[in-house]
């Protein structure tokens, strides 16, 4: 151990002396010693305040959610403290910490071979440098570290069986938290790690890439010993602590990409004795940074950078190391690929055109409202696939990369196409004559055309309804439409489908066929009016004046077509009319005069 590494050691076993809980006392033998342990569920507890410390787990296994409370009596207890080896041995398959836990003490997850997946929603502290929590823990384990995780403690999971970690919010890795992970391959989330302690992931030997985040800090031994390294990825400036030696003795032949928001790269590779990393090929995506007098000092590699002015004669001799350069043009596409409509069991293809230095291709699919993923093997500029029934209304993509970077091409979707299925009929409708009337269709089976028909009352002949093109047809219902059938063609390259016949019923408007007429009678004498009328359900309402200038009154009671009065001397020039309505129409008739004779 370096004496660096020692200093850290010892510096980080006096920073675990200052969190222990209040009223915790050591002992003869070094245990912490509080209140009497007690049996609560499946857990051995001390209880302390408000708050309990699980000291043993005596449950039977398999997946375990630690508790955010436990309750004694009416009490609930917050669970803020997991004691040393509280879980050490337990058959556990999955494991959930809870974001109250604050404190755990080493080894309190150790030794569990079965446990298969970790999740931690909270911050945590580990108080062991000697003791990491998950030491000889982990059958491929799976760790995932919840959104309220701002720091991941140091030693945490050192020497354990990790093979996956997922980061979901912006972080900090403490000391040695992965070291000697032997099997940790993927970090999903590594750009969102702010600062990388030393030796934070040195001896994950089956490490391939990382990727850094803008502003990240890195500690000395960071990645010592991480040789399958192949690719490392910059986003931004970084800082380096110390003297270095962050990737001593790691990589097989590492691809270093510096984004286009680096402007400026440290002592990154050096190395204070022997062990340089095995960088073969740096790439620079932007403008050139500038660099630290060390930077590249001892690596041998091809370096590519984009036609910029930046990029000098002088520039590239100065950055050291035995750098072969070469200009690299980055990812335009000219073409994109279009939307595709084939029968199930033919042949979709979608193409990309693209120009640039060096292309990949790598096609993706989503499918409803998941999230885009690679098609496996599909890394050409053409992608052809069998159609099945199930792709229809998948979309497609093309990630076009090269050494400066990516562009994604546009979307677009796949439609398959099958004969027509007409899933709503047009039903029969009733309209008052002058208003809209309106038959709707709906079908499937992809890239779908419409054409409407009539059939005219009393003949069998279909006739097309030019311009009727649409899946609903709508039109003025006029009354020499009535009893009119109506049907709709749905039809695409796979077929033709007839909808059924739906029938128009128009109600006719009210009309007045015959008039009321001028009427002279003797005073005494009874007098009829009459109107003649047709429309659908039609009503009736006599009205009179008393004079061609007075004001229209209602004939209290008389709704029929006749209207029926004696006459008398002071209706001399009364006049009448009827008004013939219903439910959409009205028409008054003309004015009749009565006059009374001698």
């Amino acid at each position: 151990m370096t004496k660096k590494r020692m200093l850290a050691f010892v510096l980080a076993l006096l920073m675990c002396l200052t969190v222990l809980p209040a009223g915790a006392l050591a002992a003869n033998d070094g245990e912490l010693v509080s209140n009497a342990p007690e049996t609560i569920g499946d857990y051995k507890v001390e209880l302390n305040g408000s708050n309990a410390a699980i000291v043993e787990y005596l449950g039977s296994g398999g997946a375990v959610s630690i508790p955010e409370t436990i309750k004694k009596g009416t009490v609930n207890y917050t669970v803020n403290v997991i004691g040393a080896t509280a879980f050490q041995g337990k058959s556990i398959t999955s494991l959930t910490i809870p974001k109250t836990v604050k404190t755990i003490r080493g080894g309190a997850f150790a030794e569990i071979p079965g446990l298969t997946s970790v999740t931690i929603n909270g911050d945590i502290d580990s108080c062991d440098p000697d003791s990491p929590i998950f030491s000889k823990s982990g059958a491929s384990l799976k760790v995932t570290f919840g959104k309220d995780v701002a720091k991941i403690p140091a030693g945490i999971f050192k020497g354990s069986n990790v093979a996956s970690v997922k980061i979901q919010s912006s972080v900090t890795v403490g000391d040695s938290a992965f070291e000697d992970c032997t099997f940790l391959k993927t970090i999903t989330g590594d750009s969102k790690i702010t600062s990388i302690g030393s030796s934070a992931f040195g001896g994950c030997t089956a490490l391939t890439g990382f990727t850094f985040a803008s502003g990240v800090k890195l500690g000395e031994y960071a990645f010592e010993g991480c040789s399958a390294l192949t690719s490392l990825t910059f986003k931004g400036n970084m800082t380096i602590a110390g003297e270095g030696d962050v990737f001593v003795k790691a990589g097989s032949d590492i691809t270093a990409t510096f984004e286009s928001a680096v402007t400026k790269i440290g002592d990154l590779f050096t190395v204070s004795g022997s062990g340089k990393p095995k960088v073969t090929k740096v790439v620079f995506q932007g403008k050139a940074p500038s660099i630290s007098a060390n930077a590249f000092k001892g690596i041998t590699a091809t370096a590519y950078h984009p036609s910029d002015d930046s990029w000098t004669p002088v520039v590239m001799q100065n950055y050291g190391g035995t750098l072969t350069w070469k200009t690299a043009d980055a990812v335009k596409i000219t073409t994109q690929p279009k939307a595709v409509s084939v029968k199930a069991s033919e042949k979709a293809t979608f193409k990309v055109v693209a120009e640039g230095t060096e292309l990949s291709y790598q096609w993706q699919v989503k499918v409803g409202s998941n999230d885009w993923t690679d098609l496996s093997g599909k890394t050409k500029a053409t992608l052809t696939l069998t159609a099945t029934a199930s792709m229809d209304g998948n979309k497609y993509r093309c990630v076009v990369s090269n050494l400066l970077g990516e562009k994604k091409s546009s979307e677009v979707k796949l439609t398959i196409l099958a004969k027509p299925t007409i899933s709503t009929q047009p039903a029969d409708a009733v309209v008052n004559e002058g208003k809209t009337a309106s038959f709707k269709v709906k079908a499937s089976g992809g890239e779908l055309k419409y054409q409407w028909y009539y059939q005219e009352y009393g003949t069998n002949i279909w006739t097309k309804i030019k311009g009727a093109t649409s899946a609903t047809y709508k039109f003025k219902a006029t009354r020499d439409l009535n009893k009119y059938k109506y049907r709709c063609r749905v039809k695409n390259s796979a077929g033709t489908t007839y909808t059924n016949a739906a029938k128009l019923t128009v109600h006719k408007k009210a009309a007045i066929s015959t008039q009321p007429k001028d009427k002279t009678v003797k005073a005494g004498k009874t007098v009829t009016f009459k109107v003649k009328a047709s429309g659908y359900q039609v009503k009736y309402q006599w009205y009179y004046r008393t004079s061609s200038k007075g004001a229209w009154k209602a004939v209290p009671n008389e709704w029929s077509k006749s209207l029926t009065i004696t006459a008398k001397k002071k209706m001399n020039g009364y006049q009448y009319r009827c008004k013939v309505y219903n439910d959409f129409s009205s028409v008054y008739s003309k004015v009749a005069t009565l006059k009374i004779g001698k």
